[in-house]
């Protein structure tokens, strides 16, 4: 099978779903999962591992299932000042499946080659926290520490930065 024909069936499911789901013979909270599911499915049968060019249907596959996942979790429990984070948090963490499933297993790459969907992660949920300390600002105790803690962790970083440099010279 072709890659055109292949995208073909992947729009022609991605159609039937969102046609199901606006006739309400779906649930609508299931349409995103649904589709990132079709992704991974493309994934595994283009090759997985053992192709590099597929690693797109797998990162396109995590993230609308995380997405997905994060609204039906939103629709059940209406996160409230919670929601802007969590959404970072579920989108740094479909990058977890990429490194465990897809680049772990590169062997011909350093390892910042492989670890690159780790050091996403971590960015994401990074700015999920700092989303989540934003929202949280007008909050007594948040106002008395949120303009004292991002300085002090920029000067943080940057002193660890210079001194990390200077000590590998």
């Amino acid at each position: 099978m072709n890659a055109k024909t292949l995208f073909g069936i992947i729009l022609v499911i991605i159609g039937v779903l969102w046609t199901l789901s606006n006739f309400q013979l779906i649930n609508s909270q299931w349409f995103l999962p649904a589709i990132g599911l079709v992704f991974l499915a493309s994934y595994f049968y283009k090759g997985g591992t053992k192709q590099k060019g597929t690693i797109g249907f797998l990162i396109a596959g995590c993230i609308i299932i995380m997405v997905g996942l994060f609204t039906l979790i939103n629709d059940i429990f209406h996160l409230g000042l919670l929601e802007g984070s969590l959404f970072f948090f579920f989108v740094g963490m479909a990058f977890l499946p990429v490194y465990f499933i897809h680049t772990r297993h590169l062997t011909d790459q350093d390892s910042g080659h492989q670890r690159w969907p780790l050091y996403t992660c971590l960015v994401i949920i990074g700015f999920g926290i700092f989303v989540l300390l934003t929202e949280t600002a007008h909050t007594p105790l948040m106002r008395i520490i949120f303009p004292l803690l991002w300085p002090s962790f920029l000067i943080i970083l940057g002193l660890y930065i210079i001194l990390f440099k200077r000590s590998k010279k």
